[in-house]
C-alpha cells in the first residue's frame, strides 16, 4: 500500500510540473509571459529587462517541449513497476521509489540546462534594449 500512496503523491507533483511547464510554454508562444515573479525561468540575467526575458524565455522553448513530454511521461513511468511487483510489497514499494527518484532527477537535469540556454540568450540581449509592449497595461 506504501507504493501506491508514494507513487500517486509523487505523480502528481509531476503532473503539476507538466501543467506547470506547459502554461510556461503558452505564454511565451503568445507573448504574454511577461517578467514576473511566479511563473518563469528567473535568473538574474533574464530578470535584467523585458527584452532579457522574452529573449531567454525564447531560446528556452525547444527544450521546455522536450521537458513537458519528460514530465508527463515520468509521471507514468512507475505504474509497471508500483502494480507490476504488487503495490502491497516491500519490492514495489522500492521500486517505485528509485523510478520516480531517477523521473525527478532527469526533469531537474533538464531544467537546469533549460535555465543555462534561457540565461546564455538573455545575456546576449544589449543592457540598453527595451521590449516592445505586449498587453494594454505595459502601454503607459
Amino acid at each position: 500500500m506504501a507504493a501506491l500512496i508514494s507513487y500517486f503523491t509523487a505523480a502528481s507533483g509531476l503532473v503539476l510540473l507538466a501543467v506547470m511547464f506547459q502554461l510556461m510554454i503558452r505564454g511565451i508562444e503568445a507573448g504574454t509571459l511577461v517578467l514576473n515573479g511566479l511563473l518563469g525561468l528567473r535568473t538574474p540575467a533574464t530578470k535584467r529587462s523585458q527584452a532579457a526575458w522574452d529573449a531567454g524565455h525564447r531560446a528556452a522553448l525547444p527544450g521546455l517541449r522536450v521537458l513537458v513530454v519528460v514530465t508527463a511521461i515520468a509521471a507514468v513511468l512507475p505504474l509497471p513497476f508500483t502494480f507490476g511487483l504488487g503495490y502491497r510489497t516491500d519490492r514495489a514499494f522500492i521500486a517505485t521509489e528509485v523510478v520516480l527518484g531517477f523521473a525527478y532527477a532527469a526533469v531537474i537535469g533538464l531544467l537546469l540546462v533549460i535555465g543555462r540556454t534561457a540565461d546564455r540568450a538573455a545575456r546576449a540581449v544589449p543592457a540598453g534594449q527595451v521590449a516592445a509592449p505586449r498587453t494594454r497595461w505595459d502601454r503607459r
